[in-house]
């Protein structure tokens, strides 16, 4: 039989160590001095072929009513192709209440005869299209610096980030998650050398996982980085993973030191 004085003991310790780990999930995603509350829309954005695409756009407002407003940085999640944005989960809040613009996009498919999604090679070829009327919007936003903008895209969406970029300098970070990209996708990581890459993939993320590190060493940028998550399966099953809150929060961390400086 176990002792139970020691039972007892191994039974405080954790539940010390539970607590610790809610309190500093806690305060990072939501703090108590947090400087900023979020305005949330949901809008429409329309592709240069003519696709609407659904969309979600978050500004942060100052809770101090007398720090002077400014332009925020804008951050583009492109949803995974097949899924919604609201895969991403707390991902948007976490980035508004550090004083990131968020645009939150529902990229395209289509549905078949029986009303559920199917993979069509027509919209995966457009998908670049979705990631520039993004950008084209925070461009144009009042509330959005136009030179501070990252990106992020998951899967197929990882692609279409780096195409629908493809040529702007004012993208300043790009964010790979779960990427396997062809030659022309490649292309544009080796010609942006200003632009540094997070790759992030599961170690059990096939073609993903196998390629990060040359997508590491086609980028010139000494900020570029991979970081790799244990168990967190394929594409865009690494959001549903355990390890997704923690990816968030490198994905924070990772925009803000990119980001934060104005020109």
């Amino acid at each position: 039989m176990k002792h139970p004085i020691k039972s007892a003991l191994w039974a405080t310790v954790v539940l010390l160590f539970a607590i610790t780990a809610f309190t500093f999930f806690r305060d990072r995603f939501q703090p108590a001095d947090h400087p900023y509350d979020l305005l949330q829309q949901n809008i429409s954005l329309t592709a240069s072929d003519g696709k609407i695409l659904d969309a979600v756009i978050s500004i942060p407002v100052p809770t101090d009513s007398t720090v002077e407003k400014s332009l925020s940085p804008g951050v583009i999640l492109l949803s995974p192709y097949l899924e919604s944005g609201q895969i991403y989960g707390q991902l948007p809040l976490l980035l508004g209440r550090n004083g990131f613009a968020v645009l939150t996009v529902n990229a395209r498919y289509s549905f078949g005869a029986d009303s559920m999604a199917v993979l069509n090679p027509a919209d995966i070829a457009a998908l670049p299209l979705d990631a520039q009327a993004a950008i084209q919007y925070l461009e144009n936003s009042p509330h959005v610096d136009a030179k501070r903008i990252g990106i992020l895209g998951t899967g197929l969406t990882a692609r279409a980030a780096l195409l629908g970029s493809q040529g702007r300098s004012n993208i300043k970070a790009a964010v790979l998650v779960s990427a396997a990209l062809d030659e022309q996708a490649m292309e544009v990581i080796r010609d942006t050398a200003f632009r540094p890459v997070l790759i992030l993939v599961s170690i059990s993320d096939g073609p993903a996982g196998t390629q990060a590190k040359e997508i590491l060493a086609a980028s010139a940028h000494p900020d570029s980085k991979i970081e790799s998550y244990f168990g967190a399966g394929e594409d865009s099953e690494i959001w549903r993973a355990a390890t997704s809150t923690e990816m968030m929060l490198l994905i924070v961390d990772w925009l803000k030191a990119r980001l934060s400086q104005k020109e």
